[in-house]
């Protein structure tokens, strides 16, 4: 099973981290104290010209200076770039020609974003209207939950669609969250919530007990999702511990049928499934929970129909369902990620040739201005 895992380069072998210890390198805590914050840091990881340097350091200044916070890597997410990310290892029949490392190409800013600055459209995950508090809802039975903030995530993500509120200033307060639950209990048309952020396994263990508690306890709710790229980027934070909390919270003060919830993740890129993402999902999975996965079809990442299915089948190997390929939007500083919505249909359509039903996602758009997924 193994052998279509990933292996990344050992940590011992980069310079930033030589001396780092195996006990330090698998606590969550130390990578994310950890994390790659600067060009300084990001450059003893990866070889970087002079002119490259430059330029990276350059995007990442402007960002700053318009509040954004826009460089965080793990630094095992890290470790899955190529030392040379320019000229990265690609499997045989891949598209390879002008092609960048996927993992740098989601993680670090490049000039692409400072391109087509304002794209003149409500951006599609501006929910409109129909918020109560940190609750937002776009169908008449779902709705989704906002507990923690842009900036909870552990690393981030350059093709985010809310990378525009990536500041310090933007918060899911207490206040919020209690509006939130109070709407949703009140709403006996609600039978499903989704639990997201930012990231929602990223906020405290405190917190995110008393919300799966909460959410319990409403009798019409049957369903509850919880959105995390924790297995990705951050994987030795998935731990028995906090699996047992989620399924102790959401049941302690449930008196009726138990509630069905499942994981929903974000995986982009082969390259992103390796053995620790593997083992966390083995552990997520022991402790009676569904894993589902949203890709984002991605330009200089994913977009051709044999990386999608590689993607797509390594993932259900580990016992994760490929379940939606989402058009990329077009928000502020990540148009350079959009593939044109022809050209995903046409890998669509190369993939019924390669992948089972089982295996193949559906092709979505979600619709700008808060109107929800649309099939392609």
């Amino acid at each position: 099973m193994e052998n279509f895992l990933y292996k990344s380069r050992s940590y011992k072998s980069i310079e930033l981290w030589k001396d780092v210890t195996e006990t330090q390198w698998n606590n969550p805590n130390w990578q994310l104290k950890n994390s790659i914050r600067t060009v300084d840091e990001l450059k003893r990881v990866i070889k970087l010209s002079d002119f490259q340097e430059s330029e990276i350091r350059r995007v990442v200044e402007k960002l700053s200076a318009e509040g954004k916070d826009p460089l965080r890597i793990t630094p095992y997410y890290a470790s899955l770039m190529s030392e040379d990310p320019f000229h990265p290892t690609m499997l045989p029949g891949e598209k390879s020609e002008k092609r960048i490392d996927p993992i740098f190409w989601q993680s670090v800013p490049t000039p692409a974003n400072l391109l087509f600055p304002n794209t003149g459209i409500e951006a599609a995950m501006c929910e409109g209207s129909r918020s109560y508090g940190a609750a937002y809802q776009r169908y008449p039975n779902r709705v989704a939950l906002f507990v923690a903030q842009n900036t909870s995530c552990a690393s981030y993500c350059v093709h985010c669609q809310r990378a525009k509120s990536l500041d310090a200033s933007t918060d899911v307060n207490t206040e919020d969250i209690e509006k939130g639950l109070f709407y949703i209990n009140f709403n006996k048309n609600i039978d499903e919530v989704l639990v997201t952020g930012g990231d929602a396994l990223r906020v405290s263990t405190k917190r995110l007990q008393y919300i799966l508690e909460e959410l319990g306890k409403i009798e019409h709710l049957k369903v509850i999702r919880i959105a995390t790229r924790v297995p990705v980027v951050l994987p030795m934070s998935i731990t028995d511990e906090l699996l047992e909390l989620i399924n102790s919270s959401i049941n302690r003060y449930n008196n009726g049928p138990e509630k069905y919830v499942y994981f929903m993740t974000h995986v982009n890129h082969h390259h992103e499934i390796t053995p620790e993402f593997a083992a966390a999902i083995k552990k997520i999975r022991e402790h009676g929970f569904t894993i589902r996965n949203q890709t984002v079809l991605l330009n200089h990442v994913n977009d051709y129909y044999k990386t999608l299915a590689e993607t797509f089948r390594r993932i259900l190997w580990v016992g994760v369902h490929p379940y939606y390929l989402l058009q990329c939007h077009k928000e502020k500083g990540i148009v350079h990620f959009i593939t044109p919505i022809q050209v995903g249909k046409i890998y669509m359509k190369h993939l019924q040739g390669w992948l089972s039903g089982v295996v193949r996602p559906n092709y979505a758009a979600n619709i700008e201005g808060g109107g929800g997924k649309v099939l392609l």
